[in-house]
């Protein structure tokens, strides 16, 4: 036991507690890094380990299996930087979803943070949203102006997914597309989950152009914008 202390640096009490009849539900990604490099393993490559070696049953996941993952009620833990990093201690932060067009990134906390921060850095780049969309709202002529698209056709979404209990993550995509729009109105409330292929579109405000506007309160503009490209049956 002394020897694992030496090695981790993690408490002799935390190891006990790992070690009980009752161990806890929760490891920090930390510390069950540092374990396992204790015994020559990295925790990123989890599924490849031997049966014998996995004394652990943490694994990222896309969406979070509690009873309570969907429930919009439930009250986030702190702001957005915040929850970012605390996806980063899950180690939920760097996914990648295989898609019909081929890998891409989800589209978390981290990332949404980074896109806030430095916008024209991931102008054009794209990402896969999950979720359920749970509100709607129609496309302003100013923003279907940006997007070439006709303001009677398309709409903007916000499409939720839980990342971990209490960490829910809330996003908004504009589909200029008819198709797309029509396809996810008869999706609002409803329990089926979406995934989106969308592409950063960037467009600072200039002249009589203000941003765009998302589902936040209070609203705030907004130098880019999560564009639709494509529904996409399945993703995994």
């Amino acid at each position: 036991m002394l020897d694992l202390v030496d090695k981790t640096d993690v408490s002799e009490r935390q190891l006990q507690a790992l070690e009980s009849r009752k161990p806890p539900s929760f490891v920090r990604a930390d510390t069950a890094d540092k374990i396992s490099a204790a015994f020559g393993l990295k925790l990123t490559e989890w599924k490849n380990w031997k049966s014998d070696d996995r004394w652990i049953l943490w694994v990222p996941h896309s969406r979070s299996d509690d009873l309570d993952a969907d429930d919009p009620n439930l009250p986030p833990v702190g702001t957005l930087p915040q929850r970012a990093k605390m996806e980063r201690d899950l180690g939920l932060h760097e996914q990648m979803i295989e898609t019909p067009d081929g890998a891409l990134d989800l589209l978390g906390l981290d990332r949404m943070h980074k896109c806030f921060s430095i916008p024209k850095a991931f102008e054009g780049h794209r990402f896969l949203v999950i979720g359920r969309v749970d509100q709607h709202a129609s496309l302003p002529s100013s923003a279907a102006r940006v997007l070439g698209a006709h303001p009677d056709e398309g709409a903007i979404f916000r499409v939720s997914r839980t990342v971990a209990k209490r960490l829910p993550l809330y996003v908004t995509v504009f589909a200029p597309k008819a198709e797309h729009s029509r396809a996810l109105l008869e999706l609002h409330d409803t329990p089926t989950r979406v995934n989106l292929i969308v592409r950063v579109a960037f467009a600072p405000p200039t002249g009589k152009w203000r941003g765009f506007f998302i589902f936040e309160t209070p609203p705030k503009a907004r130098k880019f914008a999560y564009v639709v490209e494509k529904i996409v049956a399945d993703a995994s």
